[in-house]
């Protein structure tokens, strides 16, 4: 098994397996994954992307440069923040003050949360996948909110924490709403 982070060194990767016990059964690695791959195509039997899909993974060039490297009938599983469901265009224009306070959050971050079927719609149109499911999560909305609680604890900014928090409320109100999702897929063969 291979872990591929940016932004963690892999001797900080390793110590967390070894904290574990796995340290014999996952090698990791400092890539960039927008970038090109050690790998050769066909290696991996299983690809899974954590939290993170969100900030890369957004568009068809993407896809096509990662998904060579998964095996035919290989698993994709991805697992990211999302909206519940897209904003339309007429709800874009009138973003809540929660999503769009003046400051960069819209385009740095709440932006790249689309829905679960929106990735659907992305992965499949890659002619590459035959997504199985993509849904959000029966306790995506929790994991949010335990999110929002832990963030507070460790010192994060209040303020940015209570925007987050304050979302949680428009899902009583029919306005699209922060939660997770989980996509599972499988490579086509020749």
């Amino acid at each position: 098994m291979v872990a591929l982070e940016l932004y963690l060194s892999a001797t900080d990767k390793f110590r967390r397996f070894q904290q574990h016990g796995v340290e014999n059964l996952v090698m990791p690695l400092n890539l960039d994954i927008t970038s090109e791959l050690p790998f050769a195509h066909d290696y991996f039997d299983a690809i899974f992307c954590m939290d993170a899909v969100h900030y890369f993974g957004g568009a068809i060039g993407f896809w096509t440069h990662l998904l060579p490297h998964l095996k035919d009938d290989g698993t994709l599983c991805i697992g990211s923040p999302c909206f519940n469901t897209e904003f339309s265009p007429q709800a874009l224009q009138n973003l809540p003050a929660v999503y769009d306070d003046g400051s960069t959050l819209w385009s740095s971050e709440f932006s790249r949360y689309h829905s679960p079927a929106w990735w659907s719609n992305l992965l499949q149109r890659t002619g590459a996948l035959e997504v199985k499911e993509s849904r959000e999560l029966e306790d995506g909305v929790i994991f949010w909110e335990d999110d929002v609680l832990h963030n507070l604890e460790v010192g994060r900014s209040i303020e940015g924490e209570l925007k987050d928090a304050t979302q949680v409320r428009y899902r009583d109100e029919g306005i699209p709403y922060l939660t997770h999702f989980v996509l599972y897929a499988r490579k086509k063969g020749d």
